[in-house]
């Protein structure tokens, strides 16, 4: 049987698109500071450091009583996507927050942005006792406008951490993806050897 090139970077792109589970871009750990005085647009800005493609939107679940829509802007104030969650959208993460999936979206390599998220009535939180992020991105700072509706931030604090609000999920290959692109990669070395062989 003959492999070419062509079916090696076919099974490779399925192990890692067809098997992949998702990774938060950003997650905290509890107790963490929350209230609320007011309706805001709050989020945090971020640096991307290798290109990565965002797949569903999350905001904190306080627990959230109301609908949030969520947002991801660059530094130019243009909304990119965003989403609406829900009460009963599921629950992940260790903050814990509720998602929801969008039409994935890509975003650069070297450029910053914003994601933010409408608060309405019901409290957010800040300072967490820990955060973590995801390599493929540097937390910024923190970022407000006092509205009641998403909107682009007209306020940033490198002061505290937060606010959450949002955060949003990028697919991660699975263990098996990982499998399989190896095995394609040695199913290709293995039919180069081959083809060499018969010529010789």
């Amino acid at each position: 049987m003959r492999i070419t090139s062509i079916g090696i970077i076919a099974v490779a792109l399925l192990a890692f698109t067809g098997a992949a589970n998702a990774e938060l871009a950003l997650d905290f750990t509890p107790p963490e500071s929350s209230g609320t005085n007011a309706s805001w647009s709050l989020g945090w800005t971020f640096v991307v450091n290798t290109t990565i493609t965002v797949t569903s939107l999350e905001y904190w679940d306080g627990p959230i009583t109301q609908n949030h829509d969520v947002g991801i802007y660059d530094s130019s104030g243009n909304l990119l996507t965003s989403a609406t969650i829900t009460p009963s959208d599921p629950l992940v993460g260790s903050a814990p927050w509720r998602e929801e999936t969008i039409t994935p979206i890509t975003l650069t390599a070297g450029q910053t942005y914003v994601i933010m998220g409408e608060t309405g009535t019901d409290i957010y939180a800040w300072d967490p006792a820990s955060y973590s992020t995801i390599p493929q991105i540097t937390y910024g700072e923190a970022a407000y406008n006092l509205s009641n509706t998403l909107a682009f931030p007209n306020i940033y604090d490198d002061k505290v951490v937060g606010g959450f609000g949002p955060s949003f999920n990028i697919p991660e290959p699975s263990f098996f993806g990982y499998l399989l692109a190896f095995g394609a990669i040695g199913l290709g070395a293995l039919g180069r050897a081959r083809m060499r062989a018969s010529r010789g």
